[in-house]
């Protein structure tokens, strides 16, 4: 979901501001870290930021003019984009920039850029490659790196890049004008961690978040019952329901959304009839959602799921 100009001011007041003051007082940084929560529209934020340093017609992109429209069309020659979304960033991608640098800007009066979406998910050989990018910052360009967990993005990076959080949109008016036909505990949930409306009716029709929101719901209608059965249904769960780092991923994040959410007290969202019934958990929510957080950011190193939910259960008893 692309940002247009009046959107962007909406949604980014704060953003908007200092970019315009960096064109206005000619202030650009080399390198900007982009930083937010998973629900924040981090890689959409640095298009809009690229696209409207190389608009012909305004300081924050028109639109009209023939750069935006070559850049929404994505043929912009003065732009790169390398993306550790799904996939880690690796030195050929890093080395790939130099023959980007290489050529002299083909559009004139235009300023070069390249965004690194993810910049966290990066080998140790690409950081090296990068660090010596943004320390020689070649020319006219200037460098856009996203990260929904600034903890992971090292140091040496962080000090070459100026920070800029960006913000999430606001889950309870987005839900108010939301007119879709998913369930609308879906809907908030996966807002929670994603911004573009595509790639959330994708994850919600998908296996893994079906499998993931149910089995989350499960546990948390077990929590509510008090029953003393809430850790078996756990359990029961890695073993019957749940399988990948996708699934497991959906699992944690459903669970420290609803964690939050109650913690917080006095919740009005569409998640409210599940969060009343944990507030005799309060006292041990906070470490239930940092395992939880903590846990998310390892499945992808193939930790132990079920390890993981076993110290979960031990959480919410009060045994751990």
């Amino acid at each position: 979901m692309a940002y247009d100009k009046e959107r962007f001011q909406l949604e980014q007041p704060t953003l908007a501001k200092l970019f315009i003051n960096a064109r206005k007082f000619q202030r650009l940084s080399h390198a900007y870290l982009l930083y937010g929560e998973p629900s924040a529209p981090l890689l959409e934020s640095a298009l809009f930021l690229v696209k409207s340093l190389q608009c012909e017609q305004d300081v924050l992109a028109c639109g009209n003019c023939p750069s935006c429209k070559r850049f929404s069309d994505g043929i912009h020659p003065d732009f790169i984009l390398i993306n550790g979304k799904d996939k880690l960033i690796r030195k050929p991608d890093i080395d790939a920039l130099d023959d980007f640098f290489s050529m002299t800007a083909l559009e004139k009066n235009h300023i070069s850029a390249y965004v690194i979406n993810h910049v966290e998910n990066i080998t140790e050989e690409a950081i090296n490659a990068l660090l010596k990018t943004l320390e020689e910052p070649s020319g006219n360009t200037v460098a856009f790196l996203t990260t929904d967990n600034r903890d992971k993005v090292l140091p040496t990076i962080l000090s070459r890049a100026q920070p800029i959080e960006v913000k999430s949109p606001d889950l309870d008016k987005l839900l108010n004008a939301y007119r879709g036909e998913e369930d609308l505990k879906e809907y908030y949930l996966v807002s929670s961690f994603v911004y573009d409306e595509e790639e959330k009716t994708s994850i919600i029709s998908s296996k893994e978040f079906t499998s993931a929101y149910e089995a989350s719901l499960n546990y948390l209608h077990a929590l509510i019952k008090d029953d003393g059965k809430a850790t078996y249904v756990l359990m029961h769960q890695a073993a019957e329901n749940l399988r990948g780092n996708k699934c497991y991923n959906y699992f944690y994040s459903i669970l420290s959304t609803v964690f939050s959410k109650a913690l917080l007290g006095n919740d009005q969202s569409v998640l409210k009839d599940l969060t009343s019934g944990l507030e005799r958990f309060r006292d041990v929510l906070p470490k239930a959602i940092k395992l939880l957080d903590e846990e998310e950011g390892k499945s992808q190193a193939n930790m132990n799921f079920t390890l993981a939910l076993a110290r979960l259960g031990m959480i919410m008893e009060g045994r751990a």
